[in-house]
C-alpha cells in the first residue's frame, strides 16, 4: 500500500485493483487502507502533513479563484502554517484537512489554535469527502465567504 510499484495516486492494479471489486474501485484509496493498517497493527493515529494538506487542498484553491476568492497556499498566521487561507470581501477562511478516519469531535486539528481570532473562521475537511465529493466542499465554502 505505502510502496505501490504503480506509483498510483490512490489505487491500480498493482495495489487494489482486481476483478471482483471492479464496481468499487473509485472509492479505493491506498493511502487511507495504509492508515487504518498501521492503526491497527501499531495504534498509529493518521496525521496528514502540512505540505500534503496543501496539495490534497489544491483543487478546491483552484476552483476558489475561479470565483474571485483570493487564496493563499501554506499562509502563515500567527505562528501557525495554514494549508490554505481563503479571503474574499473581508472574511477568511483557515482550511485544513483531516484523516477520514478520524471523527471530527475526537480529533484537535492544528487550526482550532486560531479560533480565538474573531475575523477568521476555521474549516478542518474530511480528506475522503474532500477527494470524492468536491463540489459540495466547493459550495459550503463559497457560502461562508
Amino acid at each position: 500500500l505505502e510502496d505501490c510499484t504503480g506509483c498510483c495516486d490512490n489505487s491500480c492494479q498493482d495495489c487494489l485493483r482486481h476483478y471482483y471489486n471492479q464496481y468499487v474501485q473509485e472509492r479505493l484509496d491506498r493511502h487511507l487502507a495504509s492508515s487504518l493498517m498501521r492503526y491497527a497493527l501499531y495504534g498509529e493515529l493518521p496525521v496528514i502533513q502540512g505540505g500534503d494538506q496543501s496539495r490534497l487542498l489544491d483543487r478546491l484553491r483552484r476552483l476558489l479563484e475561479l470565483d474571485g476568492v483570493e487564496c493563499v497556499s501554506e499562509a502563515p498566521i500567527e505562528g501557525s502554517v495554514v494549508p490554505l487561507l481563503a479571503n474574499k470581501n473581508g472574511r477568511r477562511i483557515a482550511i485544513g484537512v483531516r484523516s477520514a478516519l478520524l471523527d471530527k469531535n475526537e480529533f484537535d486539528h492544528e487550526l482550532f489554535e486560531l479560533d480565538h481570532l474573531t475575523d477568521l473562521n476555521v474549516r478542518v475537511l474530511n480528506q475522503f469527502i474532500l477527494s470524492k465529493n468536491l463540489p459540495d466542499i466547493h459550495h459550503e465554502i463559497r457560502e461562508l465567504l
